[in-house]
């Protein structure tokens, strides 16, 4: 668990890429040491790493990044210590594959100091997707025996079904990574509320919803904007500035 960062199975790999890529400097002998140490695949990484390059080139491509070097360093990472932004990068990718936290029915235990709410087990949480079936985290997952989630929701990279179904490669996500980037949503003002893809329901003040609407309306035209003019600097536009804002604090601007 020694690269476990933002409860995030897919950040941890990240991390553990970076020093891979810090150690391989040092030559041959400590790059094999490494990977020996953390249980870690030669091949497999420089697999990835051929992977991350050639992804990095189709973006140039497509207008999406400016040319540079085969990798532009802090450049292009300017936000890759941001975990909040990298997570609502990660929903974007993943997504459908989102559920939400399911905790077992509180539980008070009597201490000399009063009635405390009692933890519950890892194995007591379960994780409820879109179609009503409940799965478990797999064993693999280096959150399998988390219990304190400060998100509600979490994202995957798969879903296995063996003697019961769970998921793994996690990711905890909050709920402004998800209504920024995920699905189709649609206001209920009535209610003070807006749904995703008409299953995942958040609270939230009318302005709140009538602003998330319009700054994906907006995001949508940007991007086309930026498809259709290479050159346009869709980085430096306010509403992507006020974005990463928004998601960095998580909705208070």
């Amino acid at each position: 668990k020694k690269f476990l960062v933002g409860k995030s199975d897919l950040l941890a790999y990240t991390r553990a890429f970076d020093e891979w890529k810090s150690v391989k400097l040092r030559g041959l002998v400590s790059t094999r040491k490494f990977c020996a140490d953390n249980y870690l695949s030669l091949p497999a990484l420089e697999s990835v790493n051929d992977l991350r390059n050639q992804f990095l080139r189709s973006l140039k491509d497509l207008g999406l990044c400016a040319s540079g070097g085969e990798d532009d360093g802090q450049r292009l990472n300017v936000n890759s210590d941001n975990y909040r932004v990298v997570k609502a990068c990660l929903c974007a990718g993943l997504y459908p594959n989102v559920s939400y936290i399911r905790r077992p029915e509180a539980v008070y235990q009597k201490t000399d100091h009063g009635s405390v709410l009692k933890t519950p087990h890892a194995k007591e949480l379960s994780f409820q997707m879109q179609d009503r079936l409940r799965a478990a985290m797999h064993p693999s997952s280096l959150l399998f025996d988390e219990t304190a989630f400060e998100e509600p929701l979490v994202v995957f990279h798969e879903k296995v079904h063996t003697s019961r179904v769970f998921i793994r490669g996690v990711t905890t996500v909050a709920p402004y990574q998800l209504l920024l980037f995920c699905g189709q949503l649609r206001a209920i003002h009535q209610e003070n509320c807006v749904v995703v893809d008409e299953w995942l329901r958040f609270q939230a003040p009318g302005y709140v919803v009538s602003l998330l609407l319009a700054c994906r309306q907006v995001m949508d035209q940007e991007l086309a904007k930026k498809l259709s003019q290479q050159d346009y600097d869709i980085i430096s536009s306010p509403l992507m500035s006020a974005v990463v804002r928004l998601l960095t604090t998580e909705g208070v601007l």
